[in-house]
């Protein structure tokens, strides 16, 4: 499923925090158990990438989930985020140091803000959504240096903008970020 949901390990954070990085679906077909264990893959290759990075001294994990470019043609069945989220929240918890919303859509703000009457409040402090260049370099600057961050992340991002997941999943070693040398 990782062609149609391509997701890497890409940069850290600066207490060396592994950026787990979601880009948009480019495909609304979707197979729920590929889905599922795609993501499933990724979180742990994410874990691996920040215990070796913080010589075991960390073992959580940045989400960054890139809406700019997102489709609601292309969005994953409920069924499949049915499943997906028990998993997480049980085989995972307090796993996530922050979660990033590149973009979110309208609605998408609309029904955080809504939610997030009813989600703990130390849950709601991981999560950060951003509009904006200036919401991105306010809110990712503190957390991620350029030399770790996609231009979409932030303006002066050093990393190159193009990812190619066949490389990362072929030839990258599993504890490794997307761009270790091999």
């Amino acid at each position: 499923d990782l062609d149609r949901q391509p997701m890497v390990v890409r940069g850290h954070d600066m207490s060396n925090r592994a950026i787990l990085i979601k880009f948009p679906r480019i495909s609304a077909e979707t197979d729920v158990e590929a889905y599922v264990m795609a993501h499933l893959y990724i979180a742990e290759r994410a874990m691996a990438a920040t215990e070796i990075l913080s010589r075991g001294k960390e073992e959580k994990i940045v989400a960054l989930l890139d809406f700019e470019t997102y489709s609601s043609s292309c969005k994953p069945p409920l069924s499949a985020m049915r499943l997906l989220i028990p998993l997480l929240q049980t085989n995972y918890p307090e796993r996530v140091d922050h979660i990033v919303i590149v973009e979110p859509s309208f609605w998408m703000r609309a029904v955080f803000k809504l939610l997030s009457m009813f989600i703990d409040p130390h849950t709601m402090e991981k999560i950060v959504l951003i509009n904006g260049e200036t919401q991105r370099i306010n809110k990712l600057k503190p957390l991620v240096a350029k030399e770790q961050a996609m231009p979409f992340m932030l303006p002066d991002g050093e990393l190159t903008a193009k990812v190619d997941i066949n490389h990362y999943l072929e030839n990258v070693p599993f504890f490794s970020l997307y761009d270790a040398e091999v």
